[in-house]
């Protein structure tokens, strides 16, 4: 018996002893599979901060030229001031492109749940303008130019009809244009990493500095207007050269009636003055200044329409609209208040130095027409001392005027021409043989004989024509 109980505890002990190897050993394994696990794990950290390592230097150089580029940012990009100013320099570009801006909306960049991630806030507006195609090139022109940096990412246009632009003389296309820009705002609690021999690596790099400064700054471009071009928006088939006949070009036609519309715009505003005069002296200098800015465009105009150069249909359109309309309006308001008075003295000096301006260059119509504005007027002027000699001046130049036209309409048919030394020169006129001195007609004398010409005397005027 005894015996088998030590049998027994022989086994038992032995099965325990077993087990507790078995479980040493299985623990111990667990320890080495950590163990190695850990050691995995350290081996890839080792590699990713050997690749950071690695990557140092590049991170560094970024980090330099960024530093060198900070102040060209803050130079091409705009502030907060620059930003709340934006609305009023948009509409400034509105004013000197001649375009009409009637919606500005701010448009929402921020996108939902998300942070701001970068140093740059992005600030959008949507504009509705109306205004033909240069115009509307002259507002793109002058935003992408600005000195800080904006962008026309998109725009769309409804273009007008061909019939708007032979109406009104301008094609008011309907324009939707998105302009954006960005602020930039570096992050407030970012702290500077200081960078070992900073001086001496950012010396190295001076090239890369500058080809990315390069990159950022604005880039200009002279935007050298229509040069004649018709507007792509509306019907293409509009001639650049119009069918009538004209010594200009439509790029002139429309220069030459741009500079009379500004002329026109300063004669408004000098009306506006006279209007608000605040006492006689003020009404009196302010009159004489608008009455002189109104004969001087009238007579332009008068010259203009003489020479009929104006043959561009959407140029003769503004030239009508807002030239002569509006001459027209202010020259009614003044003329109530002159009444029984007759022309100003301004007003007669203009109009003496455009009737002799037609004369000298024998535009005869032109000058007769120029007079037929004050010729119901200037009776009562002639005990005037000043307007009276001006009246008389132009007096004198219209019966030349008429003088001429009506010479013209004269049927002279000059035949043979017989020049003989010794003897005096002979004509035959309308199959008659006449002579210096013979009269020719009621009012038509012979002044001289030539081999080119006959010369007459017409009411006291001395014309010629040619053989």
């Amino acid at each position: 018996m005894n015996e088998k109980k030590l049998f027994l505890s022989l086994v038992a002990g032995g099965a325990l002893l077993a087990c507790g190897l078995g479980a040493g050993a299985w623990f111990q394994r667990e320890s080495v599979l950590e163990a190695q696990a850990r050691a995995v794990s350290l081996t890839t950290e080792i590699a990713d901060a050997r690749k950071r390592v690695s990557g140092l230097p590049k991170v560094e150089r970024e980090v330099i030229v960024l530093r060198a580029l900070s102040d060209e940012m803050k130079r091409v990009l705009p502030d907060e001031d620059d930003v709340n100013n934006l609305v009023r320099t948009l509409n400034r570009f509105s004013e000197d492109a001649k375009v009409r801006i009637s919606g500005l909306k701010k448009k929402n960049t921020e996108v939902a749940g998300r942070k701001k991630a970068t140093d740059f806030d992005r600030v959008a507006y949507t504009i509705t303008l109306e205004g033909d195609a240069f115009q509307f090139l002259d507002f793109l022109d002058m935003v992408e130019g600005h000195s800080r940096f904006m962008n026309v990412p998109t725009f769309r246009l409804q273009a007008a009809r061909r019939t708007e632009l032979e109406k009104d003389g301008v094609a008011g296309h309907q324009v939707t244009v998105d302009v954006e820009t960005y602020v930039y705002e570096p992050k407030k609690d970012a702290k500077p990493v200081k960078i070992e021999g900073l001086e001496g690596k950012r010396e190295l790099l001076v090239g890369e500095i500058e080809r990315r400064k390069e990159q950022i700054t604005v880039a200009s471009y002279s935007w050298r207007g229509a040069r004649g071009r018709r507007d792509p928006f509306v019907d293409p088939r509009t001639p650049v050269q119009p069918e009538a006949e004209s010594g200009l070009s439509v790029q002139v036609q429309t220069e030459k009636v741009g500079e009379l519309i500004a002329r026109a715009v300063a004669m408004a505003n000098a009306a506006r003055v006279w209007r608000g005069s605040e006492h006689v002296i003020a009404e009196m200098t302010a009159r004489t200044e608008l009455e002189t800015l109104v004969g001087q465009l009238e007579a332009d105009v008068r010259t203009l329409q003489a020479e009929g150069s104006i043959v561009y249909v959407p140029a003769q359109r503004r030239l009508q609209l807002e030239v002569v309309d509006v001459v027209n309006a202010v020259r009614a308001e003044l003329s109530p208040d002159v009444a029984g008075r007759g022309p100003s003295e301004a007003q007669l000096k203009t109009l003496v130095s455009e009737i002799e301006g037609h004369v000298a260059v024998g535009r005869w119509q032109a000058a007769m027409e120029a007079w037929e504005a004050v010729d119901d007027k200037v009776e009562p002027l002639a005990a005037d001392p000043v307007r009276g000699v001006l009246v008389q001046r132009l007096q004198d130049l219209i019966y030349e005027a008429r003088a001429v036209v009506d010479f013209d309409k004269l049927t002279l048919r000059i035949g043979a021409v017989v020049i003989i030394d010794g003897h005096d020169p002979v004509a035959t006129i309308n199959g008659r043989s006449v002579s210096v001195g013979d009269a020719v007609g009621d009012e038509l004398v012979v002044h001289g004989i030539t081999r080119e010409e006959v010369e007459f005397v017409f009411r006291g005027v001395v014309l010629a024509r040619r053989l």
